[in-house]
């Protein structure tokens, strides 16, 4: 099937977790293919798990997990003696958010370049913000650089270049925020509008390299193919809607692709 848009599809948001997870694996992939022979690249991950004194991220080798301590969830049942009948819940089961990025090291362990795709969960005001911008502030006090890539329309605004550093008519879309280890007092920004496609962008290494240059697009289509997302509700309301304009600009271009 097609994929509808040239550049990001609005409606894979609502199932990010799928697309970051895929992503993620392809852009090491592609990565793994480009860079020089003594770098590697990792995929790292860690969990956010709530505690009585408040959340907590957990990063481990190897990690066995349960959701209870039984092993199995408790029953839990509305007290019948209550005078007032009340309505009774869903009992849902919630995992541990889990976080992931891409790491480029050297092969004795040395940290070169670490990349965020960013997650709704590292744009949820509070909590996530909090601890997306603390990992954020570990890459920028030590010598690595750090290449941001936030592909969602919703969240909040956290990229280290903030959209109000931007030129208005260049604040919107998609953006790439690259700080390199050697020049913290600036930022490179890619910025690519809902209508355009998400072209090539160099990801710095070591200050005696070129840049390596990661192609995005390309990635987004095959995790549209592979989570078959033509299958998607187009009809789903998005959050935030589209303007009028690119409502019916992404209504003509759902039609051409037979949606």
């Amino acid at each position: 099937m097609k994929y509808p848009f040239p550049g990001i599809n609005p409606w894979m948001e609502p199932h990010w977790s799928d697309v970051h997870t895929a992503l993620i694996g392809l852009l090491r992939e592609q990565l793994a293919e480009r860079l020089p022979g003594d770098l590697l690249v990792r995929a790292e991950e860690h969990l956010t798990v709530d505690e009585p004194d408040g959340r907590r991220s957990l990063r481990a080798d190897v990690a066995v997990t349960e959701s209870w301590k039984s092993g199995v969830p408790p029953t839990w049942s509305p007290d019948t003696d209550a005078a007032t009948a009340v309505a009774e819940p869903y009992l849902v089961l919630l995992e541990p958010e889990t976080s992931r990025w891409l790491e480029v090291r050297a092969r004795d362990g040395r940290l070169v370049t670490a990349i965020e795709i960013l997650s709704p969960a590292n744009k949820r005001p509070g909590a996530g913000i909090e601890t997306y911008t603390a990992r954020r502030r570990g890459y920028l006090h030590g010598r690595a650089n750090l290449v941001e890539i936030d592909l969602l329309r919703g969240g909040g605004d956290v990229l280290l270049a903030r959209r109000d550093l931007l030129p208005a008519q260049r604040s919107g879309g998609s953006r790439v925020c690259v700080s390199r280890a050697t020049h913290r007092e600036q930022a490179e920004v890619y910025v690519f509008p809902l209508r355009d496609p998400i072209r090539p962008f160099r990801v710095p290494l070591r200050p005696t390299e070129a840049d390596v240059v990661v192609e995005i697009q390309p990635l987004l289509e095959r995790c549209y193919r592979s989570g078959r997302y033509w299958l998607a509700d187009h009809s789903r309301p998005l959050d935030p809607p589209l303007s009028p304009e690119d409502a019916a600009w992404a209504a003509e271009c759902l039609r051409q692709a037979g949606l």
